[in-house]
């Protein structure tokens, strides 16, 4: 596919239907907008609207340019997908697209791009050395940072970041709902940087292990059983409005290979390292989507649905899993909103402190288990 027909289809505002979303957000509401994802080539235009997307924050990494070799790789992707994958995946990079232009307008009044990048040290120093080293710094840090930023107020439009959070998960789990109930198929592996992350499409049956992925906007893999021993489904960095990760089959591991944390040494119970990860985001939207396998999740802080003013989610739709962590995880939020959604399966919850359904200050939490037998610990 030359690129040449690709300008034609313009970029987000080509599929959208009617406006309502950050076009005209208020400070009392916002509605994502609907967009034609049924469109012939919806995904092709998702895709080269998100990388046309600038990003005004210091540190974002620098977008791909679009050219001829790369639209014909991303176009024999679509091509592979089958019609019923093609329109959800596209409604999930537009709601990525969508997501940044809301973060920038709800935040507008904290000071702008620069303001971002302040507000993320305070909250997170540099995005790797997070200032926890104990669960009361843990639980101070939030605290201490926004009583700082006060004389912004009002920092945020919480509404309207809540209502891009709900429509990056609800995006986000349609997907791998789709993805699940999809004939067999494999389609060309894709990557693509964007301003806003990494897309990556690994749409085939190989075991993949990743390393660190909160670069990452979206990641999809469709089988194997995956290790993904860094931090997945993320933001944790000030340019980052949010990170997706849908895993389909196989029996997946997140986080370290450490021992159970309830007889880890202190230093290890809190490590940064494995901290903030599995449905975590600050200031943005991060959903971990695992449609099926027996899977694994270990984290220490802030994870398995986690968030400080922004929305933090993890779904896990089938098997018998296990989910550990130290504090403030598996459904816990500051100014935000978090769940840990399990849809059914023998499931085991090691957490030692606050999370479980935990809603610090200005925040909603839940732990849904729709069925099986289950242990909480």
């Amino acid at each position: 596919l030359a690129l040449g027909p690709l300008e034609a289809l313009g970029t987000l505002s080509s599929l959208r239907v009617h406006d309502g979303g950050a076009d005209s957000l208020t400070r009392l509401s916002y509605a994502p907008p609907t967009y034609d994802v049924e469109a012939p080539h919806a995904l092709l235009a998702a895709l080269r609207g998100l990388l046309s997307r600038p990003n005004g924050v210091a540190g974002a990494p620098k977008s791909a340019e679009w050219a001829p070799a790369l639209a014909d790789a991303l176009a024999a992707t679509e091509a592979a997908c089958p019609p019923e994958v093609r329109a959800p995946l596209a409604r999930m990079v537009l709601a990525l697209a969508e997501a940044s232009t809301v973060r920038e307008l709800a935040l507008a009044e904290a000071g702008g791009p620069a303001a971002f990048a302040e507000l993320y040290r305070a909250l997170l120093g540099d995005g790797a050395t997070y200032p926890i080293g104990t669960f009361t710094q843990a639980m101070m840090a939030p605290v201490d940072a926004l009583s700082t930023m006060k004389a912004r107020a009002p920092l945020v439009d919480g509404r309207a970041l809540a209502a891009m959070g709900m429509a990056v998960s609800d995006a986000a789990l349609a997907l791998g709902r789709a993805l699940a109930a999809a004939p067999p198929f494999e389609a060309p592996r894709v990557e693509l940087k964007t301003a806003h992350g990494r897309v990556i499409l690994n749409l085939d049956a190989r075991d993949d292990r990743y390393g660190d992925l909160s670069d990452v906007a979206l990641l999809v893999d469709l089988g194997g059983s995956d290790r993904y021993a860094g931090r997945v489904a993320a933001v944790v960095h000030a340019w980052a409005s949010a990170s997706v990760l849908v895993d389909v089959r196989g029996d997946d591991r997140y986080g370290p290979d450490m021992p159970d944390l309830r007889g880890a040494e202190a230093g290890d119970a809190f490590s940064v390292v494995h901290a903030m990860t599995q449905g975590f985001a600050v200031l943005g939207a991060a959903a971990l989507v695992d449609a099926s396998g027996n899977d694994s999740y270990r984290a220490t802080m802030h994870a398995q649905g986690s968030s400080i003013l922004g929305t933090g989610a993890l779904f896990d739709l089938a098997g018998d899993d296990r989910y550990g962590a130290s504090g403030l995880a598996q459904g816990e939020a500051y100014a935000g909103a978090a769940l840990l959604d399990d849809a059914e399966g023998d499931d085991e919850y090691t957490l030692a402190i606050g999370g479980q359904g935990l809603g610090r200050p200005k925040g909603a939490a839940a732990l849904v288990d729709r069925g099986g037998a289950d242990d909480y610990m």
